[in-house]
């Protein structure tokens, strides 16, 4: 549905319940309208107090209709390394004083270690790869007995060529 109806959309990634697709266009919501039928509005944001244009509860929390996970805030850069390992950089144009948010996943990686990361940390590894480790530290039992354990995790992503 998607692609028919938009050629030249590209499939950045797709994950467990998710598809991210990547498309330059002057009004890309205004495009979705096309296909409103198939997506879930109801998560967009007021815009200056007022609500959203394309807020729409008609087909909220519906099974199988796409759902904007940014509510409608424009997606300004993506960058995968490898499945459940992503970073994304939002900016509402809307308003002035949006600086840009970051939404960092990174399955298998205790919350407090990915607070430590940032997305200028996943463009650093895209553009020039290291091998990088980020401490996972936690607290687990054996026997009864209670300890601390740091686990390294590897953050190394190798570029693959087609």
């Amino acid at each position: 549905m998607i692609k028919k109806n938009f050629p030249n959309v590209e499939l950045l990634f797709t994950d467990t319940d998710s598809l991210y697709y990547s498309r330059e266009c002057e009004d890309f919501e205004a495009d979705l309208q096309k296909i409103k039928d198939i997506l879930d509005y109801s998560g967009y944001k007021p815009l200056d107090g007022k609500p959203h244009p394309y807020f729409n509860n008609d087909n909220k929390m519906v099974v199988g209709k796409f759902k904007c996970e940014t509510g409608g805030v424009p997606i300004v850069e993506f960058v995968g390394l490898r499945p459940k390992m992503y970073s994304i950089l939002t900016r509402d144009y809307h308003d002035q004083t949006d600086q840009g948010k970051e939404k960092i996943r990174v399955k298998g990686v205790a919350r407090a270690a990915a607070k430590l990361l940032r997305h200028a940390d996943f463009l650093n590894q895209l553009n020039s790869p290291t091998e990088n480790y980020l401490t996972n530290r936690r607290i687990g039992s054996e026997r009864h007995q209670i300890f601390t354990m740091e686990v390294w995790i590897h953050l190394h992503f190798t570029k693959f060529y087609f």
